[in-house]
């Protein structure tokens, strides 16, 4: 069943579209960060796009109102990628991320993790070297969160995550993001 929209109580049918391309997941994803919380998560802001660590893009570094630093990578599952290496780079990015102090995350990130950690303790009455530490804190103990996005999980893929979230204490999670473009004339009513 396709999923549907109410608007002025008349039901809208929305029709499935693929993304163009992972780019435009990404910008979406940056734009939005509410879309990857999920449960009782704090709030999620983005730091940056396409973050360089020895060689690899991180597609987007994010952190939460803890100073959780949160790293997202895009897929999409016609990208052959999105399969076989995408569990190694999220393993990549936890070790590289572990091994940088908040100092040198915010050097990489060109001064942003400090500017959305200032807009995290203005707005939550926080103090912000107290966030900047915890963050720090977090990188040294490997206390990161990792988000494949993909516009559709392949059960193998699924099965991977499935296998990382059970046999180990890294929080890896596999967000599955469709995108839905509403009926020009729809016949519902």
């Amino acid at each position: 069943m396709a999923p549907i929209l109410e608007r002025n109580k008349k039901v809208i049918p929305l029709n499935p579209v693929a993304y163009t391309d992972e780019k435009e997941l990404q910008e979406i994803l940056a734009r939005y960060p509410e879309l990857l919380r999920e449960g009782t998560d704090t709030e999620l802001q983005t730091v940056c796009r396409e973050v360089s660590m020895e060689g690899q893009a991180l597609d987007i570094l994010m952190v939460d109102a803890n100073g959780m630093p949160v790293a997202v990578e895009v897929k999409l599952a016609r990208n052959g990628d999105v399969r076989r290496k995408v569990a190694g780079q999220i393993i990549e990015y936890a070790s590289l991320l572990s091994n940088l102090t908040a100092d040198e995350l915010d050097q990489i990130s060109d001064g942003e993790l400090n500017k959305t950690l200032q807009e995290f303790a203005k707005k939550n009455y926080e103090n912000f070297d107290e966030l900047r530490k915890n963050c720090g804190t977090h990188l040294r103990s490997g206390e990161v969160r990792i988000i494949v996005a993909v516009d559709r999980a392949p059960d193998n893929l699924v099965q991977i995550f499935d296998f990382l979230c059970r046999r180990s204490n890294l929080d890896v999670r596999l967000v599955e993001i469709n995108k839905f473009r509403l009926c020009r004339n729809p016949r519902i009513k």
